[in-house]
């Protein structure tokens, strides 16, 4: 049997024999169907979490500015759902395509969810204003735990949530305000940070679970072919065996026959003979190394 075929690059190439680009695109795509399954919930969550701020502000914010906010937060979420359901149904293969329409719709979700700390920010209420701007950085650190594997996703959704309500804040001037933006742009910032390293690490552990799987599943092609050759060294034997001790029986019997006939001695030694020269041929070929392994 020939040796495996080595990769003619090592650097380019995986424990699996998958090429990097391969291997890359495969903890890609593993990455992308992580984010679909944490995020499951949330898109059902998303529903009554709107319907809570709307009763929350219902007193303070103009209802037409309300049932419009809420109108599109229930679009972006409805949207999310029919494409995590369509990556659902078509598997593996659409996953990276439905994957970027989903991180653009977390983009536009994140916007949304963003104008609670600008277009429904209630300015002259402090309290509200203040309770409003921690439920965005609430909703940024959800994303964070939910999002991890994924910095740039994390991203898509975060800074679009974060951003605006901290230009406004900046824009407004005041002590409380800056401090507000700083503080709000710290955050941003430790998103940033954290979300590296822990996309890093999902990348890492995902890698490195693919590398045991190639590794078991040539572990087991090995069993399989140990087995296979087992299996054919058996049948060699046996047929070896059959087909030597045929000619010895021959022999021993044309032997036994030469010294009860004399007349017929001669006869018998021309068989004996014969036999014993297949018998050396079938052993010549037992030895040929080049016709065992044929």
């Amino acid at each position: 049997m020939p040796p495996p075929t080595l990769p003619t690059d090592p650097s380019r190439a995986t424990p699996g024999g998958d090429s990097a680009a391969a291997r890359e695109q495969r903890v890609e795509r593993a990455l992308v169907e992580l984010i679909f399954a944490r995020t499951r919930v949330s898109n059902l969550v998303a529903f009554p979490v709107g319907l809570l701020l709307c009763w929350m502000l219902w007193n303070v914010v103009e209802h037409d500015l309300l049932f419009g906010w809420l109108a599109a937060k229930w679009a972006v979420s409805a949207a999310r759902l029919v494409i995590a359901q369509r990556q659902r149904v078509e598997g593996a293969a659409g996953t990276l395509r439905w994957g970027a329409r989903y991180e653009f719709a977390l983009a536009i979700d994140g916007a949304v969810y963003g104008l609670i700390g600008t277009l429904l920010l209630p300015s002259h209420l402090p309290e509200v204003a203040a309770l409003l701007l921690a439920t965005t950085i609430g909703i940024a650190a959800v994303a964070l735990i939910v999002l991890y594997s994924r910095l740039r996703t994390c991203l898509a959704f975060c800074a679009p949530l974060l951003l605006p309500p901290i230009v406004m804040q900046v824009m407004e001037g005041t002590r409380l305000s800056i401090y507000t933006a700083l503080a709000m742009a710290i955050f941003l910032a430790l998103i940033v940070n954290e979300g590296r390293r822990a996309a890093a690490a999902a990348r890492d552990m995902l890698s490195l679970r693919f590398d045991l799987d190639d590794l078991a599943a040539e572990r087991q092609q090995a069993l399989d072919l140990a087995q296979r050759h087992s299996a054919v060294k058996s049948q060699f034997l046996a047929t070896m065996s059959h087909e030597m001790r045929t000619p010895l029986h021959g022999m021993l019997g044309l032997a036994s026959l030469a010294r009860g006939d004399e007349r017929a001695a001669a006869r018998y030694l021309d068989m004996l003979d014969l036999t014993g020269r297949h018998l050396l041929g079938l052993i010549n070929d037992v030895l040929d190394y080049s016709k065992i392994e044929s």
